[in-house]
């Protein structure tokens, strides 16, 4: 089985081709071949192997690469989700933080007003405590409240 190569000349060799529909023909001229056909034959059909690995290589590495381009994908949103989550809680913890120095300054401010009425208040009961004095000092007879209130709560205690 001489065929005509793509330059138009002759192969030397015969190459034997194992895709006959009868396989025992096939054997018996594997048999009946020249040394140099079946090394011929072994090397086509060891060609024909080796580009199958290379196809099932090929293939196994493009799934792959399509599943490693997906899973960086997933990676990449997963990490733009955590990347919002988390500006999203320093916005909230810088918002906290103003709001708390906006509650301390109220804080201040309202010590600050009950610092200055209860210095008032100090200053209203000296007033007081001098006025009685000089009510004593004009022979004036006082009650303090102070004893008022005790009496007070010592008759709501007996009752």
């Amino acid at each position: 089985m001489l065929s005509e190569r793509e330059d138009g000349r002759r192969p030397k060799f015969q190459i034997f081709k194992p895709t006959s529909a009868n396989w025992k023909q096939t054997l018996r001229r594997y048999r009946n071949a020249t040394p140099s056909q079946k090394i011929l034959t072994d090397i086509t059909q060891a060609n024909k192997n080796h580009l199958q690995d290379l196809q099932t290589a090929h293939d196994e590495y493009t799934a792959t690469k399509t599943e490693q381009a997906a899973r960086l994908q997933r990676a990449e949103e997963k990490a733009q989700e955590a990347e919002e989550r988390s500006g999203t809680s320093a916005e909230k913890a810088s918002n906290a933080e103003i709001a708390l120095a906006e509650k301390e300054k109220e804080k201040a401010a309202v010590q600050g007003e009950l610092d200055d009425l209860l210095m008032v208040f100090g200053d209203l009961e000296d007033k007081v405590a001098r006025y009685k004095e000089r009510l004593k000092g004009l022979g004036e007879s006082i009650s303090d409240d102070e004893d008022d209130d005790e009496e007070d709560e010592e008759e709501d205690e007996v009752d």
